[in-house]
């Protein structure tokens, strides 16, 4: 699927059987994240069910043309706040702080780009809101990642809670996403030339890896609950001898 879908935005070829073979893509990540998700009922495993959920919704708005890209728009800011809970592992109060960070950000930034660009406000406000959420929660993600190898006490803490596998695979599904929307940026800024070709094929060439890594960080909870496990019984039996 992944082949033909890269096969197909190299060539330009059926770009309705494209668009659907790409849906239908995202549609198995949420799919097996769900499946996931029911089968450890872990909080986080949950979580990722759920963001893949928005992006499903919001991948039906975008990857077909004629639609209004703002509910596509709305539905992958819910997706990056579900990873934020994650990412600081779902306590509320950090939430909330980053969150209202997050959208005074966007509101400063898009006065002046909606009075340039001359687009309405919502839409500049989301398209805004969603790139502030993403790289904040990016940054979070890279300094938590960076946190947890140097062995800081507070990174450590969580570690039962945010495993290492996971928090690595976090990171890489992050990394491909963020490098996605580098190319739809370009896609949509450039609109004719190499740079426009290229960012048309690389945008799914990241995207739909992306999607299965994080459905894919979801799945390693429980072989690190049943490792957590191992380790409490081995160090109970060191205290017993």
């Amino acid at each position: 699927m992944y082949a033909c879908i890269v096969l197909l935005d190299i060539t330009g070829a059926l770009g309705d059987v494209s668009g659907i073979i790409k849906f239908v893509g995202i549609l198995d990540c949420f799919v097996m994240a769900v499946y996931i998700a029911v089968t450890n009922k872990a909080r986080i495993s949950i979580s990722i069910a759920l963001s893949l959920a928005f992006t499903l919704i919001a991948d039906f708005f975008l990857i077909f043309p004629g639609r209004d890209i703002r509910p596509g728009l709305l539905s992958f800011i819910f997706a990056h706040i579900v990873y934020l809970c994650i990412i600081e592992n779902f306590r509320l109060k950090q939430i909330l702080q980053e969150l209202v960070i997050r959208f005074g950000i966007a509101s400063v930034v898009t006065i002046p780009i909606s009075r340039v660009a001359g687009f309405d406000y919502l839409s500049i406000f989301e398209m805004a809101l969603y790139g502030t959420i993403f790289v904040m929660n990016y940054i979070n993600c890279i300094l938590k990642v960076l946190d947890r190898y140097q062995g800081r006490p507070e990174s450590i803490k969580h570690k039962d809670d945010i495993p290492n596998t996971f928090l690595r695979l976090l990171f890489v599904g992050l990394s491909l996403f963020i490098l996605c929307d580098i190319n739809v940026a370009l896609f949509n800024v450039v609109k004719e030339g190499v740079v426009y070709y290229i960012s048309s094929v690389l945008m799914w060439v990241f995207y739909l890896p992306s999607q299965v890594l994080l459905v894919l960080a979801s799945s390693i909870i429980p072989l690190c609950d049943v490792k957590k496990e191992e380790h409490l019984e081995e160090s109970q039996q060191m205290e017993k001898i």
